[in-house]
């Protein structure tokens, strides 16, 4: 924890046309990461910079590898994390807005694993995202003996995929969606959710006046509707592809069966008639 001196000196970031100097990891999308130009992008920038702007404060947003920017913050040298999932140990360094998500976090295999959940992982050997929550998932919970950290999250599904290590911790949603966009076919997820944490700003541990900031302005743009507006804009083909299979179970259901099971009526009914049929012209 901060002496008062520090917590003040921190808060001062907040007066006259001072720019808050915001990171994030650049490449864990969708939340964060670097686009096509080098800009920062992603559902995290978004909901930072409207919150910004609600509140009429400057930010400066700019991204690196989480290995390097979450320490960062802990030493005082940024005023805050675009994004963190908020775990008892980390809030011991870092302070956390109210969250704007929550995720989970499950184990991938490759295809031809006998591993079916978390509790076949125990002696493999499991690769994570150095720092990210998988790693303190696995630390935390004795899981380390063979453990594999990648500095790049999605070299975590690749070097799965290649045939490194037993399996893999990560985002759900980002591991999904990276297998889909990848077209990898020999890696799934398996089991249920091992982690599901809330996600949200941090800022460092006794910044209050910064934290208040972020919230009232998080406030703001749920109440105004852009916050639903920026969740539909990056997770909405998400919600689409659900409602599509949903959609296309509802139609399984009662469209298809039941033609299915007219046809085999029908079948059914055509085959005794002509049994019948039979039946007579053996009797005449």
């Amino acid at each position: 924890h901060t002496t008062h001196a520090d917590e003040k000196q921190r808060n001062t970031t907040l007066d006259g046309n001072a720019v808050l100097h915001v990171r994030g990891d650049f490449n864990y999308p969708p939340f964060e990461y670097l686009g096509e130009q080098n800009q920062a992008e992603g559902f995290n920038v978004d909901v930072m910079n409207a919150v910004a702007k609600a509140m009429g404060i400057k930010v400066e947003i700019d991204l690196g590898p989480w290995e390097e920017v979450m320490p960062q913050l802990k030493k005082g040298e940024i005023d805050a994390l675009l994004g963190m999932f908020k775990t008892v140990e980390r809030d011991k360094d870092f302070d956390f807005s109210v969250p704007h998500f929550i995720g989970s976090y499950t184990v991938f295999v490759r295809k031809d694993s006998a591993i079916e959940s978390i509790d076949d992982a125990k002696d493999k050997a499991i690769i994570v995202q150095q720092s990210d929550l998988g790693h303190d998932y696995v630390k935390e919970n004795g899981l380390d003996s063979k453990i594999i950290t990648k500095s790049d999250w999605s070299e975590v599904l690749n070097s799965l995929s290649r045939g490194e290590g037993d399996c893999a911790i990560v985002s759900r949603l980002q591991g999904l969606r990276f297998l889909d966009k990848q077209a990898t076919t020999n890696v799934k997820a398996v089991g249920p959710p091992i982690i599901q944490e809330k996600y949200g700003f941090a800022v460092a541990n006794g910044n209050s006046a910064l934290l208040s900031v972020l919230n009232e302005g998080l406030s703001i743009i749920k109440t105004n509707g852009e916050y639903d507006a920026i969740y539909k804009k990056r997770f909405g083909v998400y919600d689409e592809q659900g409602s599509s299979f949903r959609n296309a179970i509802k139609y399984l259901i009662w469209i298809v069966i039941p033609l299915l099971v007219l046809t085999l009526a029908a079948f059914f009914w055509s085959w005794m008639l002509k049994r019948e049929v039979t039946k007579r012209e053996k009797l005449l």
